[in-house]
């Protein structure tokens, strides 16, 4: 299942169990007795840690909302992992001026025509993608912290190609 569908059914399973659970909590207030809510409280959480049952043999009603509860709260943290997004940056026309360190890079691009510091996260080999003074035509990559990174699919830098060559700066004619 590709991951946008994916994250789509867990983002409606959390507003299910949300339903759920407003629904199960409704109905308990409205059929059970009206009891202040520390005390409510305090019974969901001597329920939840001895799982009793009572004397009929029914899980008792502030179990099962407790476990919606539950389930509704882990689905909206499942929901809101899966659709975190680090913020991304798009440069064009990146000049890869030079290599100052082990993952620093000096580039120059459309919008910087000063230039900028490309400061590269530990999470990916950089130093074989990233190659000094040559030219692409565009680079994305998820800023992450201090650094930025380029592991995700669809950030990188693309460069300019001639017969299965990248282009440096000056074949590029940006120098």
């Amino acid at each position: 299942m590709p991951i946008t569908s994916m994250s789509r059914v867990l983002g409606l399973l959390g507003y299910l169990f949300c339903a759920c659970a407003v629904c199960a909590l409704a109905w308990t207030i409205w059929k059970g007795k009206r009891v202040i809510c520390a005390e409510r409280c305090a019974k969901l959480l001597d329920n939840l840690r001895r799982l009793r049952e009572t004397t009929k043999g029914v899980v008792s009603l502030n179990f099962v909302v407790a476990i919606i509860l539950c389930l509704a709260a882990s689905s909206v943290l499942v929901y809101a992992m899966v659709h975190f997004r680090l913020p991304e940056e798009i440069h064009h026309k990146v000049r890869i001026e030079r290599r100052i360190s082990a993952d620093q890079w000096w580039l120059v691009d459309q919008e910087n025509p000063q230039g900028f510091m490309y400061a590269a996260c530990h999470d990916f080999p950089n130093e074989e993608w990233i190659k000094a003074g040559y030219f692409a035509r565009e680079a994305r990559w998820q800023v992450k912290g201090g650094c930025n990174s380029i592991k995700a699919s669809g950030m990188g830098f693309f460069y300019l190609w001639d017969g299965g060559i990248a282009k440096t700066i000056r074949e590029a004619g940006y120098e």
